[in-house]
């Protein structure tokens, strides 16, 4: 008996079987399908797909499973909170599962990126979740076991959302013998949910123990089983620029790097997000600065001049002393 066959049979709710499917050919051509076909050629690698919230020919295509993966608190969590908002001005739903944080701090993060403020007034804040209800959704469940993962994409799906962020990997209470194994089973369980469901799914996961917070990793770094970056469409390193906080912290901000390279330390970005795998398309790196108003509101910009990235504004006839919306 096969290993996989094995763990099916000593916890069979746990590593649940791909579900047997019947193949057939999609000859001769029907018209949807060569509607698509022609997108494709028109637009090849960078056809219609979401868009990150940074300057970049990056697209999310349906149907595709994404890794984000970084150092403990390097930015993944608060980065793909933030293409949450941006994906719902682009009228797109999110569905949020963190282990990392709970459901008020999350929605908190949200708040603040949203508005761009760190402590928007109780109004402010009240009319911002009331736009949030339309496009992101939060998911509580304290603890998630495998199964529990395919409750919450089926709920996700139910609420036609659009993408579903996982975080992270790790917290999913996976058994600890074989664990490379049952990631590996999860990962393709969670590839073909994107395609049977439709879902566009990002998890976050982390890289294994460096030489110093400063390395930058790349995928080879991915804990766990190769697998988990072989079977995904994009992978994403989430990377701070340490040294810069340091030097900034200690006052070094305006000195300049050294003698051959004239910026200063203030210049350099916060922040790195790097695709490292891009399976319809080309890997690039997207410089990040935090945006005008400081980390606090926890939003990036592309630019070190760029302006503050705001998703909500209130509205032009907001009365400061109405009635809080909830």
């Amino acid at each position: 008996m096969d290993e996989v066959a094995w763990m099916y049979q000593q916890d069979p709710a746990r590593m649940k079987p791909i579900e047997e499917t019947h193949g057939e050919f999609v000859s001769p051509i029907s018209e949807e399908l060569l509607k698509e076909i022609w997108n494709y050629i028109q637009d090849g690698n960078n056809m219609v797909g979401d868009t990150l919230p940074w300057e970049s020919d990056f697209r999310f295509k349906p149907k595709t499973l994404n890794v984000w993966a970084g150092i403990n608190a390097h930015g993944k969590s608060v980065a793909l909170q933030q293409c949450a908002l941006h994906w719902a001005v682009q009228g797109k739903k999110t569905a949020i599962w963190s282990q990392e944080m709970p459901c008020e701090t999350v929605y908190a993060n949200l708040i603040r990126q949203a508005t761009g403020v760190p402590k928007p007034t109780e109004l402010f804040h009240a009319l911002v979740a009331q736009w949030l209800n339309d496009y992101v959704m939060v998911w509580h469940q304290p603890s998630m076991r495998f199964e529990d993962v395919f409750t919450f994409l089926d709920e996700a799906k139910k609420q036609d959302i659009n993408h579903v962020i996982i975080d992270n990997l790790t917290s999913i209470g996976l058994t600890s013998d074989n664990l490379w194994m049952h990631q590996r089973e999860l990962i393709v369980h969670l590839k073909k949910a994107c395609m049977e469901l439709g879902l566009i799914i990002h998890v976050v996961h982390h890289v294994r123990k460096l030489d110093s917070e400063k390395s930058q990793p790349d995928k080879f770094d991915v804990v766990g089983s190769g697998d988990i970056t072989n079977l995904a469409d994009n992978v994403f390193i989430v990377n701070r620029n340490i040294e810069k906080q340091e030097k900034v912290n200690e006052g070094w901000g305006s000195q300049t790097i050294s003698s051959s390279d004239t910026r200063t330390w203030a210049e350099l970005s916060d922040g790195l997000i790097s695709a490292v795998k891009v399976r319809y398309g080309q890997p690039c790196r997207i410089k990040l600065w935090w945006n005008q108003i400081g980390p606090d509101t926890g939003a990036f910009t592309d630019g070190a001049s760029a302006p503050s990235i705001v998703y909500f504004r209130p509205p032009d006839n907001m009365e400061y002393d109405q009635e809080i919306p909830f």
